[in-house]
């Protein structure tokens, strides 16, 4: 019996890692303490078997523990292993020791001991529920031990049949994984039943009618009621299933084994696939019902849902266990699916208790407990990434390096763990996967893929293959070293030495495939076809279903003995692969009666794919018929337009015209055009000669457009600016025109993206000509990039857009400027609409012109490109972006930890984001992508952390107040900032704006203030940004000066800022390294206000708490401060607000005028002067009024004997009309006068004092 003493020790060690506190001295951690402690107690329990397993576990995976004792304690744990649990546990553990160390071997034997222990776990016991999981995790471990291993196939094969004839007390999980290995250990021996008998003993349902994808909008369409789902068997076909597709038939899944593609072929996309099947239940009872999958699930039972698995919301793994009762007779099973991918897939397995045996059951491993020890929890982790769940895997399992006694085979696990995080950037997971390989080699240099690493990472070529050659001697049984150290040799030009250690590696592992091939490889790229040949068929020794014998045959036009291979293969190969060689075989043989069948079969299949038009259309021509070929890329054309361009090119070089040529015109004649008139704009830098533009438009939404541009080069800047041109879209022209008329067509220097136009020179034209293609929107309609008729940098001599119209399509159109009316004609079934500008003058804009209305000459078309489309395609891609993850649960919890309400809440996540996250490009990744990567779309990761805590927030849309009002086209640039609604629990939600880290939470830029938002969520309900007012951005100025002799002053300041203006002090001081900061304000600020200042003192007091205004403090000496002028000092009028010179420089204006908001306070105090209130006679009050709101006014006073003189200005945000521009030019002309340059006062002289004021009263 053990000592309470040695039961509380086991307790916390096996409860903890060995990372609880116990005794220490001065030379041991508390960790080391704790193992020392149970060193000393298995030394004195020699036969405890549980004391001896925790050493084992510990020595190899926890902290402190010993990598060079671990094996000994594993034996020695091994042979005291009391019951099947405790083998099984000791034998992974094992495993995992041996393969650490390079062991590889002993490694698999091991594996293959936890299998067979696993299988023979008594229920009842305490901790059974363990003993499927090290059952699943040793067949994973098998699995990859394939190919590293000698004689691998005899040595699993027995333990993988037993495991499937008899699972035991194994699940379905554990006897997933052993089929899937004995399958394809089945298929290398040539067994081509293997997978018939492997889908049926794992109860696959490989029969399924599916229907879809359903649209158009992939995330929205998981909610909607699709015409496909309803009890009972699907109908023959559907219609309307997405735009584009106007009738689809139901059709059968294709199954690969139990893997099911639920796709037609070349035509599906994403969104919503219902599928179906039926299956007959002969007892009633329990059913375990598998799916592996990664779309977004729901399950019907005899149209009743079962389960939901919604990945728009919840990371979850691919693999689905749905628990059913199911009475006796026929059950109808039907999945919706939801998934961006392409071609969505499953797979799908009915289990149930008894059916591989007596005492049974599905279930077992399906739970998984919770973890105590370390080996547990890796146990847990590698349970999760074999399930296809990476990210709950690495949030067990953690990210750190586990501090400097952590376990060397713990961070080699946590390394390979940490790879699939799917979240994580590749260039994070780089420098996370070094740092602790790099830590693993230094607590075990004699760990296997540490060391491999360490040496990798070597700068000089000769230090790495000198440290390989090394490591391939240290580790013997790791072939894989040995086949790398082969390449290097290959590489280094040693081509006999790499062919003899290959053989030798041959010899040592007969009967895999990788060293052969490797051999034929080498044999071959150096001229000796023959003996790379004679290989082939030891290549069918290893892997009977490989296609080498096949590809030989072929190139050796052995006809008849490659169609006999070929049929060996058919129970080796996907249906569709099979067929895919035997048309490949029957071309090559010349067999036209096979080929024709088999084409005939491929599209009736998929009549409308590309490929299948392709290969029809090549036969046409090989046929002899062209007049064929065309029709059938014509057809091609109008069923599908966007997906058939590749098909329209081919028309082209066939006939050299398409459907956009009767548009083409010609440059040459343009160029003869323009140059009759002589030289029309002789002072621009360059000239659009020609600006012409094709859209066809057709009826699936889809879009070609035909863009031909010619432009003068009038100037070196021209010169340098079109001396680089990035291709876009198919190009048709490219060159560059003389003056005397050659013609040079660039070349393409490979690698890079732009071309070159080398020999351009001022004088020369620059001619482009080119077609795009436009995918049709997510509902079908097509909106236009947008056409505008003059620019600001050259004239457009000839400017012409035309839309091209099928019949049944009613665009909108809309116009800005002074765009003329369009001419239209019909061609065929088509309109023809025409729009042209010609001479447009450089376009100078007034300054600060804001679109509201827009005067330039701009074009947009659309057709179904409204708001509402537009703004359901937005709400569609935030559906799915930001799933619930671990990483943002826990941010979530440190950030919000302590707050005590959601308002505090929410100051917290988004100052987090201010501080934390990098401002991106666009919308961004996922919000765990953002998070991890600390970069991407603020408001976003704001959202996305908001939501982590529990607390409901939204994204609107907010249109500025200089924006363009929105028309029926949704112009994506009207709508383009961001902001939170943030629920509340009652009343108004709070309105916040993400992005300017400088600026308190809860500040709102004065461009969106009061604006109309639209919330992306359902029915897209408004908002009304809130409206501080101007004073949000307060800029107050309190400025005291002491005026001395001959107009020298110590001038003292505060100053606070609010808002704006704080946040660009604030983000100074962040950039401004501390040590600089008071020099460069003095010289670069305070002496630009004060020329000539000396600071005397400067203080601010809170440059980082941005919930308050920003205050800074400073005196200076500044000896010119007042300029003396006769009997009066002049003092400058600080801080002056010069409205005229920024907004009414114009006498009057035919655009709007857009004005920021401005709010100014300054108040002056002047002392030891005498007779202020002269001074304040000749500074009379002044009030003034503006538009929307706008104020000025100036008092002064005098104070204590000083005189006081207060300016306020108050100007919103707001636009000015052509018609209100003279007024508001009139108030700011009013409030520069009234902003006087300087102020006269006398100087405090005594004896002068009464002579001088008169002097005064006339100034």
């Amino acid at each position: 019996m053990k000592s309470p003493k040695l039961l509380a020790l086991l307790v916390v060690l096996a409860a903890c890692g060995g990372r609880q506190s116990t005794t220490t001295t001065p030379d041991q951690s508390e960790a080391a303490a704790r193992m020392a402690e149970l060193r000393a107690a298995a030394a004195a329990h020699p036969n405890d078997a549980r004391v001896w397993s925790l050493l084992a576990e510990l020595e190899l995976l926890g902290e402190a523990g010993d990598p060079a004792q671990a094996r000994a304690a594993i034996d020695h744990a091994l042979g005291l292993a009391p019951s099947p649990l405790a083998k099984a546990r000791l034998s992974l553990v094992s495993a995992w020791e041996h393969e650490h160390h390079g062991r590889l071997p002993s490694a698999l034997e091991a594996y293959l001991a936890a299998i067979d222990a696993s299988r023979q776990v008594p229920t009842a016991v305490a901790g059974s529920t363990w003993g499927p999981l090290f059952g699943e995790i040793a067949l994973d471990g098998v699995r990859e031990l394939r190919g590293g291993v000698a004689h691998f196939d005899e040595r699993v094969g027995p333990t993988l049949a037993r495991t499937l004839a008899e699972p035991g007390t194994l699940g379905h999980p554990a006897v997933d994984a052993a089929a899937i290995a004995l399958m394809g250990m089945r298929e290398r021996r040539g067994d081509d039943e293997a997978e018939e008998e492997t889908v049926e003993r794992l109860g696959c349902l490989t029969e399924w009618r599916v229907s879809g994808p359903w649209g158009p909008y992939v995330n929205l369409s998981f909610d909607e009621q699709q015409p496909a789902q309803a009890a009972g068997p699907l109908a023959e076909k559907y219609t309307n299933l997405r735009p584009g597709i106007d009738e689809q038939e139901v059709f059968e899944a294709e199954a690969d084994g139990c893997r099911l593609t639920f796709a037609p072929e070349e035509d599906s996309g994403p969104g919503t696939t219902v599928v179906e099947t039926f299956v007959d239940i002969a007892a009633g009872g329990s059913q375990l019902l598998r799916i592996d999958t990664g779309a977004s699930l729901k399950v019907h039972v005899d149209g009743a849902l079962v389960h939901t698995l919604d990945r728009r919301t919840t990371i979850h793994g691919s693999y689905v266990f749905v628990p059913l009762e199911l009475a006796p007779g026929r059950h109808e099973i039907e999945l919706k699916l939801t998934t961006y991918d392409r071609t969505p897939s499953a797979t799908v397995a009915l289990d149930w208790p008894g059916r591989l045996g007596t005492g049974y059951r599905p279930d077992r491993g399906v739970a998984i407990p919770e973890p105590q020890t370390p080996m547990e929890l890796l146990v847990v982790a590698h349970t999760l990434q074999g399930r296809g769940d990476a990210v709950h895997a690495v949030a067990m399992i953690g990210l750190d390096d586990g501090g400097p006694e952590a376990s060397s085979a713990m961070l080699v696990h946590r390394a390979g763990l940490i790879g699939d995080e799917p979240y994580l950037p590749d260039d994070r997971k780089e420098q996370l996967a070094a740092q602790l390989m790099r830590h693993a080699h230094e607590r075990d240099p004699e760990a296997l893929l540490p060391a491999i690493r360490e040496v990798a990472r070597q700068e000089d070529p000769n230090e790495v293959f000198a440290g390989f050659e090394r490591l391939r001697d240290h580790y013997p049984e790791v072939v894989q070293l040995r086949l790398l150290h082969v390449r290097m040799l290959e590489e280094r030009g040693r081509p006999r030495e790499a062919e003899v250690e290959l053989r030798e590696i041959i010899e040592d592992f007969p009967e895999e495939c990788g060293p052969v091939g490797a051999l034929r490889s080498l044999l071959s790229s150096n001229g000796r076809v023959t003996e790379a040949n004679e290989l082939v068929e030891d290549l069918m020794t290893c892997d009977a279903s490989g296609t080498a014998r096949l590809a030989l045959l072929m190139e050796q036009r052995e006809w008849d003995h490659a169609a006999e291979e070929l049929a060996r293969l058919e129970g080796f190969m996907e249906p569709k692969v099979h067929r895919s060689f035997r048309l490949r075989l029957a071309i090559q043989r010349g067999d036209e009666a096979t080929e024709r069948a088999l084409r005939e079969e491929i599209r009736e299949e998929n009549p409308e794919a590309p490929s299948a038009t392709l290969r029809h259309v090549d036969r046409a021509i090989a046929d002899g018929q062209r007049n064929q070929a065309l029709a059938l890329l014509d057809a091609a054309a109008e069923r599908d337009p966007t997906d058939m361009e590749g098909l329209r090119n081919l028309r082209r070089d066939l006939t050299g015209r398409d459907d956009l040529e009767a548009f083409r015109i010609d440059g040459a004649e343009v160029l003869a055009r323009y140059e009759e008139e002589g030289d029309p704009y002789p002072d621009a830098p360059q000239v659009l000669v020609l600006d012409y533009m094709v859209s066809r438009v057709y009826p699936d939404g889809s879009a070609r457009h035909l863009v031909h541009q010619i432009t003068r080069v009038q100037s070196e800047e021209a010169k340098d600016r079109l001396g680089q041109y990035q291709p876009r879209g198919r190009m048709l022209t490219l060159r560059t025109i003389k003056p005397d008329g050659r013609r040079l067509e660039p070349e393409r220097i490979g690698g890079v993206n732009s071309i070159p136009l080398t020999e351009l020179a001022v004088g020369d034209y620059v001619e482009e000509e080119y077609i795009m293609t436009s995918r049709p929107r997510l509902n079908g309609g097509d909106l236009s990039s947008g056409w505008s008729f003059s620019s600001t940098v050259q004239p457009f001599h000839h400017s012409e857009m035309i839309a091209v119209i099928p019949d049944g399509v009613e665009l909108d159109i809309e116009t800005t400027g002074p765009v003329p009316e369009p001419t239209e004609e019909r061609r065929g079934g088509e309109r023809v609409v025409r729009w042209l500008m010609q001479q447009v003058p450089i376009w100078e804009p007034e300054p600060d012109t804001v679109p509201l209305p827009a005067t330039w000459p701009t074009l947009q078309f659309g057709w179904r490109a409204g708001w509402e489309p537009h703004f359901l395609a937005e709400r569609d891609y935030l559906m799915n972006v930001d799933p619930s993850h671990p990483l943002g649960q826990a941010v979530c919890r440190s950030i919000t930890q302590g707050t005590e309400n959601r308002e505090e809440a929410v100051g917290r996540v988004v100052t987090f984001v201010h501080d934390q996250i990098e401002p991106g490009e666009g919308w961004g990744a996922a919000g765990p992508a953002m998070l991890y990567a600390e970069r991407g779309h603020q408001t976003r990761v704001a959202r996305y952390l908001l939501n982590e805590c529990g607390i409901d927030t939204e994204i609107a849309v907010v249109r500025g107040i200089h924006d363009e009002l929105p028309g029926e086209l949704a112009g994506g640039s009207i709508y383009d900032t961001a902001v939170l609604v943030v629920g509340r629990e009652s009343g108004d939600p709070l309105i916040v704006s993400v992005g300017n880290r400088d600026a308190d939470w809860r500040w709102i830029p004065s461009g969106i203030r009061g604006q109309e938002g639209i919330v992306l969520a359902e029915g897209f309900p408004r908002i009304t940004v809130p409206d501080p007012g101007p004073r949000a951005d307060l800029r107050h100025y309190a400025v005291d000066v002491q005026l001395g002799q001959g107009g020298a002053a110590t001038v003292q300041v505060e100053e606070r800022h609010a808002g704006a203006p704080a946040s660009v002090w604030r983000r100074t001081f962040r950039e401004v390294p501390a040590a600089e900061l008071d020099r460069l304000l003095g010289e670069n600020y305070i002496g630009r206000l004060f020329p000539g200042a000396q600071v005397r003192e400067l203080n601010i007091p809170n440059p980082g708490a941005r919930g308050e205004a920003l205050v800074m403090e400073y005196t200076a000496e500044v000896p010119g401060f007042g300029r003396p002028a006769g009997n009066v000092v002049l003092l400058p009028n600080v801080f002056a607000a010069d409205l005229a010179q920024g907004l009414a420089q114009l006498p009057s204006r035919d655009t709007t005028l857009g004005v920021a908001s401005r709010a100014l306070e300054v108040v002056t105090t002047v002392r030891g002067i005498t007779a202020p209130e002269e001074t304040v006679r000749a500074l009379p009050a002044i009030e003034l009024q503006g538009q929307d709101g706008a104020r000025y006014s100036r008092t002064a006073r005098v104070e204590n004997g000083a005189l006081v003189l207060v300016r306020k200005l108050i100007v919103p945000e707001t636009n000015v009309t052509p018609e209100a521009y003279a007024a508001f030019a009139d108030f700011c002309r009013a409030v520069s006068a009234a902003e006087v340059p300087e102020v006269p006062v006398l100087p405090a002289n005594p004896r002068r004092a009464a002579a001088e004021t008169p002097a005064l009263a006339a100034r």
